[in-house]
């Protein structure tokens, strides 16, 4: 009976454990997805971005509807260049093509890793884009695009913020609560089947 206990033990603290490495990667996965960033070169741009040298991003340097440097509340953003964005749309998973597609230029000025953040604009009367750059290190700038459908540029009218929020590096320390907590739970499950025998 005690090997039974102890075994099924061993087995749910393995399923615990495999189930919580499987959800944090999956959290990761879904953000890395939904990230809608074609960076500059490549990679995330320190400093001042060459925005004229963005592959299909013609910046709109004459737009009225938002005063540049633009700072996205509570997410260290800042919206550095606004225009149109023609290539390949980062969000179609087929590679699909965008047209002169609303595209941000975003620059971490925060002094953390951005993980994770989302800001909703609205851009026209009744009509919002969520906007979700992640990874971005501090100083560093990338091109966003409106997640999961292209926002025409010339549908743009106004530039108002209506929603944001941002998840820095530092405070994700998930997996190691979970992991802690888990391990407190097998510990604990131990415990209570020796107590029972």
């Amino acid at each position: 009976m005690k090997k039974t206990i102890i075994s099924l033990l061993c087995v749910l603290s393995i399923v615990l454990v495999s189930v919580l490495f499987a959800g944090c990667g999956g959290v990761e996965k879904e953000y890395e997805y939904n990230t809608e960033i074609i960076s500059v070169d490549n990679g995330p741009v320190e400093g001042e971005p060459e925005i004229e040298k963005i592959t299909g991003f013609v910046e709109d340097k004459e737009q009225t509807f938002v005063e540049l440097p633009f700072a996205v509340d509570d997410t260290g953003l800042e919206i550095i260049a606004v225009g149109s964005y023609t290539g390949v749309y980062s969000d179609g998973a087929d590679g699909s093509q965008a047209e002169n597609a609303l595209a941000l230029v975003v620059k971490n000025t925060s002094d953390k890793v951005i993980s994770y953040s989302t800001f909703t604009i609205e851009y026209a009367s009744d009509k919002f884009a969520t906007f979700s750059p992640t990874n971005l290190p501090q100083n560093q700038s990338s091109i966003v695009f409106a997640n999961n459908t292209p926002v025409d540029y010339k549908d743009v009218k106004k530039f108002e913020c209506t929603d944001s929020m941002c998840v820095p590096t530092d405070e994700l320390p998930l997996l190691k609560v979970l992991l802690a907590l888990t391990l407190k739970t097998v510990s604990l499950l131990l415990l209570t089947s020796q107590m029972m025998i």
